[in-house]
């Protein structure tokens, strides 16, 4: 998308989806590309597609396997196109089920319709510009919030380490404060305002850590 610096690829089975073997074929695409993708179109016009086994058509089950095992989002359409009347005895029980499953998605979801393919770009397009807007707003808050993260962490980080500072303050001080005690040549009035000097400079620092924030 242009001034966004976000890209958005589609993903096709027929195009993106790799041979492989030891399970459903459509499970193997939800195994691939499905689960993988950030969102799914879903988009219903004359057939409702290949019962997969599970569901009534590949597409279905996608659309169940994105709305119930993560919160990614789904963007349904149905095509209200005209039928090529040759074409209506074919297609008649494939509407019939879109219409079921159109019913029986409305009654969880939202889905949207188009009349011919230039309606569908234009909502398309708008859709996708909501989206992107969604994804930087997400991005920024993230941003946001792990800068925020960071930062706290760096004070609580800083703070420990100026508690062991204090702590390698502290039994120093007890050990000089031991040596002054022995020593008979310093005078106790002398030795009292050293213990003080050296009390009022442990205060200090114990209250610059706990209390002071950066």
């Amino acid at each position: 998308m242009k001034n966004s610096n976000i890209i958005l690829s589609t993903l096709y089975w027929k195009d993106d989806v790799s041979p492989e073997y030891g399970d459903r074929p459509q499970e193997i695409i939800n195994n691939q590309i499905v689960r993988s993708a950030d969102f799914i179109i879903a988009i219903f016009g004359e057939k409702i597609g290949s019962d997969t086994g599970k569901f009534r058509s590949g597409t279905i089950e996608e659309i169940n396997e994105i709305i119930k095992k993560s919160s990614k989002k789904v963007f349904v359409y149905f095509s209200n196109k005209p039928i090529d009347r040759n074409k209506i005895y074919e297609v008649s029980e494939n509407l019939q089920e879109i219409e079921k499953f159109k019913n029986e998605y409305g009654n969880y979801g939202i889905y949207d319709s188009y009349n011919d393919d230039r309606e569908f770009k234009e909502k398309i397009k708008k859709q996708l510009n909501k989206l992107v807007l969604y994804i930087m707003d997400n991005d920024y808050n993230n941003q946001y919030k792990e800068k925020e993260n960071n930062q706290k962490m760096y004070k609580l980080l800083k703070r420990m380490k100026n508690k062991s500072y204090f702590h390698i303050l502290l039994f120093f001080s007890i050990v000089f404060i031991k040596i002054v005690s022995i020593i008979d040549t310093i005078p106790e009035t002398y030795k009292g305002f050293i213990y003080l000097l050296i009390c009022f400079c442990n205060c200090y620092i114990f209250f610059m850590i706990h209390f002071v924030h950066d």
